[in-house]
């Protein structure tokens, strides 16, 4: 059995024990099992953190597009009417910053960070939704936590709710690495290779031609092997959207 094939029988039907047949019903997850728990989730907390950056020149100069620009109110709201919203700009010419974490706090001391947290709604659906799944519950028992969030949604299986899945997901693998003493990344198997290709993101950069030849010019002498452009005008702004795009 390869590894996604495997996973994907662990995400599933969880960990079985042995002799067990492999479906739902006839099989006991082995988080269950006679091995005594190490230690336990005692809570789950959001924390809200606010503070200022700064930033040379300004912060957002254009948006990418939105699936709701195909009708044309939505189509006009420019960048003053939706990111710079999150990201006000001070007098002093800085940023004001809020952004929320996530905080899973167990009985030996060790707390599972994760964030930032993407908008209060996704903050008010891990601690109404998530966390009483994942008080008392052993924090290295990361397949199973992560079964039991995705089985508790039948309804609601991407979205919001595997966003908020993949939030709680990162917090015991945290743990378990705190717990360890070890990296995360030897956790997953260990590096195999020293070095990877990087790309730069140019989200919120304006578009010219001039200037985007100008920002990738800067980009490319900082090392970066590629970018990655959000263009806000496509095809569902005709052909001049096309022209647009392919300048």
């Amino acid at each position: 059995m390869g590894m996604a094939s495997k996973r994907y029988r662990l995400a599933r039907f969880g960990r079985l024990r042995s002799g067990c047949v492999s479906s739902d019903t006839a099989c006991e997850y082995s988080n269950e099992s006679k091995q005594e728990r190490t230690a336990k989730i005692t809570d789950v907390k959001v924390r809200r953190l606010t503070g200022t950056m700064t930033y040379p020149g300004e912060l957002w100069e254009e948006r990418g597009a939105k699936p709701t620009d195909i009708y044309p109110v939505f189509r006009r709201l420019n960048v003053e009417d939706s990111t710079r919203r999150a990201l006000p700009q001070l007098e002093d010419g800085g940023y004001w910053v809020t952004q929320m974490f996530l905080n899973v706090e167990t009985d030996k001391g060790i707390t599972g960070v994760v964030g930032p947290l993407t908008g209060d709604a996704m903050a008010l659906y891990l601690l109404t939704q998530l966390r009483s799944l994942l008080i008392g519950q052993d924090p290295l028992a990361t397949e199973y936590l992560w079964d039991v969030m995705y089985r508790n949604a039948p309804n609601g299986r991407s979205g919001d709710n595997m966003i908020a899945i993949s939030h709680v997901d990162c917090a015991p693998w945290d743990i378990t690495a705190k717990w360890l003493n070890q990296p995360v990344l030897r956790l997953m198997g260990a590096a195999v290779q020293d070095r990877i290709p990087a790309y730069a993101s140019t989200a919120g950069f304006s578009l010219p031609p001039e200037k985007a030849a100008e920002r990738v010019t800067m980009i490319r002498e900082q090392g970066f092997a590629g970018t990655k452009w959000f263009f806000r005008r496509g095809i569902g702004d005709g052909l001049d959207g096309e022209r647009r795009i392919s300048r």
